[in-house]
């Protein structure tokens, strides 16, 4: 976890009753941990990193966002410099919210400034809480990290998932055979995030295939291409999934999917408690991924209906001058505010199924498309970011049943300890 996140107050105010909130409860956890899970000697030593540590990361965050962001924020939103920064300092100070999650929530604007208690950060969860989590719920979390385990499994519990062409690893076909079939092919790291390194080759129908970049290669020399890549990271190569006719038109190529996130509830059994829609809006990209230049939108649990979209993820400090929020995609105008998805309750049933394929696992996101045939199971993801479920749905997960769930284990997990 990184301590130059927290500040010297959440940690001396960490033991104080706090509301009852489940975003309370969920701060009061991971700070508590920070300072519980460390020696006498180490506690003396965090202090001082804090102490020190803190301001000067705080203040070179702060000037770093006012120069990347301060000029076009002010533009935009009517903002002064100096409200930018005295407002990043006061989140910081009052609620362990770093600058750069400024730009990132858009908390320029008041009534969002005004829920900051409720928002909950990746670097609480990511960095203690799902591993806490793990102690407890000690299921099969690494058989989701595995996207190769995570097909074996998909596949025994006979759950729909892309049609596996092959794997290659070191320069050798492992599984499947060749000849590769004359269809559309989606090529992906077996170990990768965000996206990285996955390709998508287009059948042409005279014996070539084309890439999402343009290359177009002979069956030999696609795979000998991808024999040659697998020498650094193990490759697999699927049959490309496509969007169902009625979203079609709002991606500009990439497979569009629904992020459905499932807990463990007080029962212990799966249940969506949060869920965003993610569209490609770079052509050029083979994925949907916001951080990679994509869209995200809330959806409605009840009804799959979409809400307002964001644009301008990108890894590192948030850029305001990129960020939008359409109602309708920048690229093809189709309406994305209010629409509803294809499949949506078949989609809700594969998330919470899937999850029970992978039992004793507190919390999962679920990549699910929405194909002309019902929805495709895509991957899981046993530490789900919660920044982009927030940015998606333009308001905090605090007070969701997301934070509801996930404060009810903290307490149980509390009570014994």
């Amino acid at each position: 976890m990184d301590v130059t996140m927290l500040i010297p107050f959440g940690l001396f105010t960490a033991w104080r009753k706090g509301d009852g909130s489940d975003a309370s409860t969920v701060h009061k956890f991971y700070t508590r941990g920070v300072w519980r899970d460390r020696s006498p000697g180490a506690r003396v030593l965090l202090l001082v990193r804090i102490l020190f540590l803190w301001p000067l990361s705080t203040a070179v965050m702060t000037a770093l966002g006012i120069a990347m962001n301060g000029a076009a924020a002010r533009r935009r939103f009517g903002k002064p410099l100096w409200r930018q920064i005295a407002e990043q300092l006061h989140l910081a100070v009052r609620h362990s919210v770093p600058p750069p999650w400024y730009y990132v929530f858009g908390l320029w604007d008041d009534a969002r400034r005004s829920k900051a208690p409720l928002y909950i950060l990746r670097y609480e969860t990511k960095g203690a809480i799902y591993r806490a989590l793990r102690r407890v719920f000690d299921g099969s979390a690494k058989a989701l990290r595995s996207k190769l385990g995570f097909d074996e499994i998909c596949r025994e519990h006979g759950l729909p998932v892309p049609s596996l062409v092959m794997l290659l690893s070191n320069g050798v076909v492992n599984r499947g055979k060749l000849p590769l079939p004359e269809a559309d092919l989606f090529v992906k790291p077996v170990k990768a995030r965000g996206g990285t390194g996955a390709e998508r080759w287009e059948w042409r129908g005279d014996g070539r295939y084309r890439s999402h970049t343009g290359e177009v290669c002979t069956e030999s020399q696609l795979v000998e291409q991808l024999a040659q890549r697998s020498h650094e990271k193990p490759l697999l190569v699927q049959r490309r999934v496509v969007n169902h006719p009625e979203i079609t038109d709002l991606t500009t190529g990439a497979l569009a999917t629904a992020r459905l996130m499932t807990a463990l509830n007080e029962d212990e059994v799966p249940e969506v408690v949060w869920a965003v829609f993610r569209m490609g809006l770079d052509p050029s990209s083979p994925v949907d991924n916001y951080h990679a230049g994509g869209l995200v939108t809330g959806i409605d649990l009840e009804t799959g209906a979409l809400s307002q979209a964001s644009a301008g993820g990108s890894p590192g400090m948030p850029r305001v001058a990129g960020f939008v929020r359409c109602d309708e995609h920048p690229r093809t105008g189709a309406r994305i505010q209010g629409r509803k998805l294809p499949f949506w309750p078949e989609a809700m049933d594969l998330a919470r199924s899937a999850h029970a394929a992978f039992p004793r696992v507190a919390v999962v996101g679920w990549d699910i498309a929405l194909a002309p045939d019902g929805p495709v199971l895509i991957e899981g993801n046993s530490a789900p970011d919660v920044d982009l479920m927030q940015v998606g749905h333009q308001a905090p997960i605090g007070d969701t049943r997301f934070a509801a769930v996930l404060a009810h284990h903290l307490r149980r997990m509390s009570a014994k300890a």
